[in-house]
């Protein structure tokens, strides 16, 4: 077994409850200058080496943590330009068409990943280009401004090494010895109190959460945590909720593997000081009676 398969093991038995289910994927990244690593990966009974752009860095997470996936994500077959931007599969100022990808295909002419670097994609009327209007004509955009567009993202990460590949995998099914670079986990926010709580424990050290609403998965959970070497957590996005189906119950964390071996650790060591089972699950009861009721 792989210790990244053993680590999600042990996350998922510090729980001590039976019924948690955590979509987890791990992502390696292949630099310009490396060799790809297609041997190891299509060990995988899942391994699926390309997709078209039908799928966005959300929409292969996706297919990863919850189908078993194991995949090969490259500037050709990732289908959005804001995602391929977060991974550092293209370069800001690249002006490649994605025509056909997922998230573009939609807009009156597909926008490069200049577009939305210059903020025109998500103040898309604002700033004079209704073709890269996802609504139609009453789309107000993802801001108000063009001025907050930019302000939005210059304050998305990207990674900045060249990237040639990434890849995808879950730690279970993919049957995969790599170590990945990354860890993404899908959790309720139940399950994710529990694990900041182990977080903490060692350290006392406070979990600080960085997004937007927008490239939830791609920077929040992939390149905030790869540029910072820190967890974070998402409330996921448009593209991820709309696009590629995370469903309500979700929230994201991405963190580098070490912080992922230090979240387990912690969570086993906590498990006597914070019970899971005692904690109160969902219910279809939405409004407890209260005193007079």
């Amino acid at each position: 077994m792989s210790e990244f398969a053993d680590l999600y093991d042990r996350f998922l038995a510090a729980y001590e409850d039976a019924s948690v289910k955590i979509p987890c994927c791990g992502l390696k990244f292949v630099k310009e200058d490396e060799p790809d690593l297609d041997r190891e990966f299509s060990a995988s009974p899942t391994w699926m080496e390309s997709f078209p752009r039908s799928l966005a860095s959300c929409g292969f997470s996706y297919k990863a943590s919850k189908g078993g996936w194991t995949l090969k994500v490259t500037a050709r077959n990732i289908g959005c330009p804001a995602g391929a931007l977060s991974l550092g599969l293209v370069r800001p100022d690249a002006t490649a068409s994605f025509s056909g990808g997922c998230y573009v295909k939609t807009m009156a002419q597909p926008a490069t990943p200049a577009d939305f670097t210059s903020g025109f994609v998500y103040a898309p009327q604002q700033s004079g280009h209704p073709e890269f209007s996802l609504f139609g004509h009453d789309d107000c955009g993802r801001y108000e401004t063009v001025e907050a567009a930019r302000r939005a993202i210059a304050a998305m990460p990207v990674i900045p090494d060249p990237i040639r590949i990434v890849y995808y995998y879950h730690p279970t099914l993919s049957q995969v010895a790599v170590e990945p670079d990354l860890i993404h986990l899908y959790c309720t926010p139940l399950q994710a109190m529990r694990m900041i709580q182990g977080y903490a424990y060692r350290t006392g050290e406070r979990f600080e959460m960085s997004c937007i609403g927008i490239r939830g998965v791609s920077c929040d959970m992939t390149s905030w945590p790869y540029v910072t070497g820190r967890l974070n957590g998402t409330f996921l996005c448009l593209g991820a909720r709309g696009i590629s189906g995370w469903e309500e119950e979700y929230v994201g964390f991405g963190m580098p593997f070490a912080i992922f071996r230090q979240v387990v650790d912690g969570m086993e060591r906590s498990k006597r000081g914070f019970p899971y089972k005692i904690f109160p699950k969902m219910t279809d009861e939405i409004w407890p009676e209260g005193p007079g009721q």
